[in-house]
């Protein structure tokens, strides 16, 4: 006699989106908040956003195209500065997992994209470790939620928050963060 176990279906992430043929989803939460979805799924092509304008951009040199602010290779993150091109961009980490209310331009030590062993990068924005928690038993990623200041090519100052990489057919590779010019 076989004996079926229940398995509880998986939970769609609150800030998953649904992608259709474009590349990004941009959506105003309100209050200043944009929430942005990029597919990611390559993984050899990088899909770059610029913050500034809340849009996708397609860099013919990304190394010194000041266009892009971030982008995104499945569940890698890198920053328009330092190693990775010349736009500038800094990336100030945090602990803090409070969007309303993170630490400040001034509180938090602010770095670039570093070259790391023979071709590879190692990048700002998980230099303290991923912004992630994986799951060895179901194999999947789940945000840590740290809020992660980013200071754009133009000089913004924006909180940023990735809040899941999934999109609401829970495919991988669709990171999704939702960020505000930080006070």
């Amino acid at each position: 006699m076989l004996v079926a176990g229940c398995a509880s279906a998986p939970t769609i992430p609150e800030f998953a989106r649904q992608f259709d043929d474009d590349p990004i989803v941009v959506e105003d939460l309100g209050g200043g908040v944009t929430l942005i979805a990029v597919d990611a799924t390559s993984e050899d092509d990088w899909t770059y956003v610029d913050l500034d304008a809340a849009a996708l951009v397609v860099p013919r040199d990304p190394a010194n195209d000041p266009t892009w602010d971030l982008a995104f290779q499945r569940f890698r993150v890198s920053a328009n500065g330092g190693a990775s091109g010349t736009g500038g961009v800094e990336i100030g980490l945090s602990r803090s997992t409070d969007f309303a209310s993170p630490p400040g331009p001034d509180e938090v030590d602010w770095i670039v994209d570093r070259p790391g062993a023979g071709d590879r990068v190692r990048h700002a924005f998980t230099s303290r470790g991923d912004w992630f928690r994986y799951d060895i038993f179901t194999h999947s990623l789940a945000s840590k939620e740290q809020v992660t200041l980013v200071r754009s090519t133009e000089g913004t100052v924006f909180k940023v928050q990735l809040v899941t990489y999934y999109d609401r057919l829970l495919l991988s590779g669709h990171p999704t963060f939702r960020y505000a010019k930080s006070s």
